[in-house]
Protein backbone atom coordinates (compact mmCIF):
# COMPACT_ATOMS: atom_id res chain seq x y z
CA UNK A 1 0.00 0.00 0.00
CA UNK A 2 2.87 2.39 0.76
CA UNK A 3 4.43 1.74 -2.64
CA UNK A 4 1.12 2.59 -4.34
CA UNK A 5 0.84 5.82 -2.32
CA UNK A 6 4.40 6.79 -3.28
CA UNK A 7 3.76 6.16 -7.00
CA UNK A 8 0.53 8.15 -6.72
CA UNK A 9 2.34 11.08 -5.04
CA UNK A 10 4.94 11.13 -7.83
CA UNK A 11 2.23 10.89 -10.47
CA UNK A 12 0.29 13.74 -8.88
CA UNK A 13 3.48 15.83 -8.87
CA UNK A 14 3.93 15.21 -12.58
CA UNK A 15 0.34 16.29 -13.28
CA UNK A 16 0.80 19.49 -11.28
CA UNK A 17 4.05 20.49 -12.98
CA UNK A 18 3.34 19.69 -16.61
CA UNK A 19 6.08 19.70 -19.17
CA UNK A 20 7.06 17.15 -21.82
CA UNK A 21 9.49 15.37 -19.49
CA UNK A 22 6.89 15.06 -16.74
CA UNK A 23 4.30 13.95 -19.28
CA UNK A 24 6.49 10.97 -20.16
CA UNK A 25 7.25 10.34 -16.49
CA UNK A 26 3.51 10.44 -15.69
CA UNK A 27 2.84 7.90 -18.41
CA UNK A 28 5.44 5.55 -16.92
CA UNK A 29 4.20 6.10 -13.39
CA UNK A 30 0.59 5.45 -14.45
CA UNK A 31 1.67 2.16 -15.99
CA UNK A 32 3.67 1.33 -12.87
CA UNK A 33 0.63 2.10 -10.73
CA UNK A 34 -1.57 -0.16 -12.84
CA UNK A 35 1.08 -2.89 -12.70
CA UNK A 36 0.73 -2.89 -8.93
CA UNK A 37 -2.78 -4.23 -9.42
CA UNK A 38 -1.90 -7.04 -11.80
CA UNK A 39 -2.47 -10.25 -9.86
CA UNK A 40 0.08 -12.42 -11.72
CA UNK A 41 3.16 -11.36 -9.77
CA UNK A 42 1.53 -9.71 -6.79
CA UNK A 43 0.13 -12.56 -4.74
CA UNK A 44 -0.04 -10.46 -1.61
CA UNK A 45 -3.28 -8.87 -2.84
CA UNK A 46 -6.32 -10.44 -1.35
CA UNK A 47 -8.54 -12.36 -3.72
CA UNK A 48 -11.41 -9.94 -3.20
CA UNK A 49 -9.33 -6.94 -4.27
CA UNK A 50 -8.13 -8.77 -7.35
CA UNK A 51 -11.71 -9.56 -8.36
CA UNK A 52 -12.73 -5.95 -7.80
CA UNK A 53 -9.81 -4.61 -9.80
CA UNK A 54 -10.43 -7.05 -12.62
CA UNK A 55 -13.97 -5.79 -12.70
CA UNK A 56 -12.67 -2.38 -13.77
CA UNK A 57 -10.82 -3.65 -16.86
CA UNK A 58 -13.86 -3.11 -19.13
CA UNK A 59 -14.22 0.40 -17.70
CA UNK A 60 -10.59 1.29 -18.43
CA UNK A 61 -10.85 -0.18 -21.93
CA UNK A 62 -14.08 1.69 -22.59
CA UNK A 63 -12.56 4.99 -21.48
CA UNK A 64 -9.50 4.44 -23.66
CA UNK A 65 -11.55 3.50 -26.73
CA UNK A 66 -14.36 6.08 -26.38
CA UNK A 67 -12.48 9.12 -25.12
CA UNK A 68 -13.94 11.41 -27.77
CA UNK A 69 -17.51 10.50 -26.81
CA UNK A 70 -19.69 11.76 -23.99
CA UNK A 71 -19.07 9.38 -21.09
CA UNK A 72 -21.28 9.50 -18.01
CA UNK A 73 -21.01 7.87 -14.62
CA UNK A 74 -24.08 5.85 -15.57
CA UNK A 75 -22.32 4.58 -18.74
CA UNK A 76 -19.30 3.44 -16.76
CA UNK A 77 -21.31 1.86 -13.95
CA UNK A 78 -23.48 -0.06 -16.41
CA UNK A 79 -20.37 -1.64 -17.96
CA UNK A 80 -19.79 -3.50 -14.71
CA UNK A 81 -23.46 -3.87 -13.77
CA UNK A 82 -23.31 -1.60 -10.73
CA UNK A 83 -25.38 1.31 -9.49
CA UNK A 84 -23.57 4.62 -10.15
CA UNK A 85 -23.09 5.52 -6.47
CA UNK A 86 -21.72 2.10 -5.56
CA UNK A 87 -19.53 2.08 -8.67
CA UNK A 88 -18.12 5.51 -7.80
CA UNK A 89 -17.38 4.50 -4.20
CA UNK A 90 -15.70 1.27 -5.31
CA UNK A 91 -13.65 3.12 -7.92
CA UNK A 92 -12.43 5.61 -5.32
CA UNK A 93 -11.61 2.75 -2.95
CA UNK A 94 -9.52 1.03 -5.62
CA UNK A 95 -7.87 3.98 -7.36
CA UNK A 96 -8.07 6.83 -4.86
CA UNK A 97 -9.83 9.15 -7.31
CA UNK A 98 -13.45 9.55 -8.44
CA UNK A 99 -14.15 8.00 -11.86
CA UNK A 100 -15.13 11.24 -13.58
CA UNK A 101 -11.99 12.98 -12.31
CA UNK A 102 -9.96 10.03 -13.60
CA UNK A 103 -11.70 10.38 -16.97
CA UNK A 104 -10.81 14.07 -17.13
CA UNK A 105 -7.18 13.32 -16.30
CA UNK A 106 -7.00 10.67 -19.02
CA UNK A 107 -8.51 13.14 -21.49
CA UNK A 108 -5.93 15.75 -20.54
CA UNK A 109 -3.09 13.23 -20.85
CA UNK A 110 -4.27 12.37 -24.36
CA UNK A 111 -4.53 16.08 -25.16
CA UNK A 112 -0.98 16.61 -23.95
CA UNK A 113 0.36 14.00 -26.31
CA UNK A 114 -1.64 15.57 -29.15
CA UNK A 115 -0.29 19.02 -28.28
CA UNK A 116 3.23 17.74 -28.85
CA UNK A 117 2.49 17.68 -32.58
CA UNK A 118 3.51 20.88 -34.31
CA UNK A 119 0.32 21.25 -36.36
CA UNK A 120 -2.09 20.50 -33.48
CA UNK A 121 -5.40 22.36 -33.62
CA UNK A 122 -7.09 23.05 -30.29
CA UNK A 123 -10.61 22.56 -31.66
CA UNK A 124 -9.69 19.15 -33.03
CA UNK A 125 -7.96 18.15 -29.79
CA UNK A 126 -10.97 19.26 -27.74
CA UNK A 127 -13.26 17.22 -29.98
CA UNK A 128 -11.08 14.11 -30.00
CA UNK A 129 -10.67 14.14 -26.23
CA UNK A 130 -14.37 14.50 -25.48
CA UNK A 131 -14.64 18.16 -24.52
CA UNK A 132 -17.70 19.99 -25.83
CA UNK A 133 -15.72 23.06 -26.89
CA UNK A 134 -12.33 24.79 -26.72
CA UNK A 135 -13.33 26.81 -23.63
CA UNK A 136 -14.08 23.71 -21.53
CA UNK A 137 -10.99 21.98 -22.86
CA UNK A 138 -8.73 24.92 -21.96
CA UNK A 139 -10.34 25.36 -18.55
CA UNK A 140 -9.98 21.67 -17.66
CA UNK A 141 -6.46 21.55 -19.03
CA UNK A 142 -5.37 24.45 -16.85
CA UNK A 143 -7.17 23.10 -13.76
CA UNK A 144 -5.38 19.77 -14.05
CA UNK A 145 -1.94 20.83 -15.30
CA UNK A 146 -1.65 24.33 -13.89
CA UNK A 147 -0.85 25.82 -17.31
CA UNK A 148 -2.83 26.61 -20.42
CA UNK A 149 -2.71 24.35 -23.48
CA UNK A 150 -0.99 27.17 -25.37
CA UNK A 151 1.77 27.48 -22.77
CA UNK A 152 2.14 23.70 -22.58
CA UNK A 153 2.55 23.53 -26.36
CA UNK A 154 5.03 26.44 -26.44
CA UNK A 155 7.10 24.87 -23.66
CA UNK A 156 7.02 21.48 -25.41
CA UNK A 157 8.02 22.95 -28.76
CA UNK A 158 10.87 24.94 -27.23
CA UNK A 159 12.28 21.76 -25.68
CA UNK A 160 11.85 19.64 -28.79
CA UNK A 161 13.22 22.11 -31.34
Amino acid sequence: AEKIREIWRKLHGCWKNQNPRNFLAADGLARQLLAEFVPVKHREFEEKKVRILNRFVPVMNYIENHLSEKITLQNLASLVHLQPNYFSNLFVECFGIPPMKYLRQIRIQRAQSMLLKKDAKFAQIADETGFCDIFHFSKSFKEITGISPTNFQKTAMNRVY
